[in-house]
């Protein structure tokens, strides 16, 4: 019991970013990550492809969500450069009313004026950081997600960029802008699961630690399972 609090101890010291984490008194360290005894552990670009074509997302039905009150529409924008495969994240704006200072994917809820979920995504990507929306071709979508609290359905489009964007953050939503290679993702030190103990029920939580941030939550959820497919897990 000592070594395990001398660890938990070590993990809150260590933090990446500026990030709030609102952490239950409850709670412990989980498993490894999902590839932690993958014998290549490199992710190619044509690898992540080929794997988000053939993934058909899960079906959520909004009638069947107790805390269901919006769509949401999110841009995972991956692009190559010299062999290694980058995704664009931001940092939301310290004064903003929710999820101040969270690494986030561009995106937000849909309006609308939106024809759909992935113009949504577009749309709000350009609000945010200027990404031009003729750039990103789609692949395909990952499992929807609903956030905790504000119940929020989210959609994540993953989409290829011809070249690394020149982007410019929207001061008013993004604080930062992130460019994050996925290779930095899949390193052990990199990852982090706990478990969370709400109301007597224990939630797995993911967490990717990378210099000056901490990636969690929806956003750790969809990465997780962007780089689970391209590496083949199930």
């Amino acid at each position: 019991m000592k070594d395990l609090e001398m660890d938990k101890e070590e993990m809150l010291n260590n933090r990446g970013g500026p990030q709030v984490i609102p952490r239950p008194e409850k709670w412990w360290i989980g498993d490894p990550s999902p590839w932690s005894n993958a014998v290549d552990k490199k992710l190619t670009l044509e690898q992540v492809i080929q794997a988000v074509e053939k993934h058909t997302p899960n079906s959520i039905e909004k009638e069947d969500l107790e805390e269901y009150t919006q769509e949401a529409g999110v841009l995972v924008a991956l692009y190559e450069e010299n062999n290694s495969v980058y995704v664009v994240l931001t940092r939301r704006s310290p004064h903003l009313s929710t999820h101040a200072h969270q690494v986030s994917f561009p995106g937000g809820h849909q309006e609308e004026k939106d024809s759909d979920l992935w113009d949504t995504a577009l749309r709000e990507a350009y609000e945010e950081t200027k990404l031009d929306s003729s750039l990103p071709k789609m692949i395909g979508e990952l499992d929807p997600i609903v956030t905790v609290g504000s119940g929020t359905l989210i959609h994540p489009f993953v989409a290829l960029l011809p070249y690394r964007p020149e982007l410019t953050a929207n001061s008013d939503e993004v604080e930062a802008i992130r460019h994050v290679d996925l290779a930095e993702l899949l390193e052990e030190e990199t990852w982090r699961e706990e478990y969370w103990e709400r109301n007597g029920q224990s939630q797995a939580i993911t967490f990717f630690e990378i210099p000056d941030e901490t990636i969690w939550g929806a956003t750790a959820n969809i990465l997780r399972q962007l780089l689970t497919l391209g590496l083949g897990i199930v």
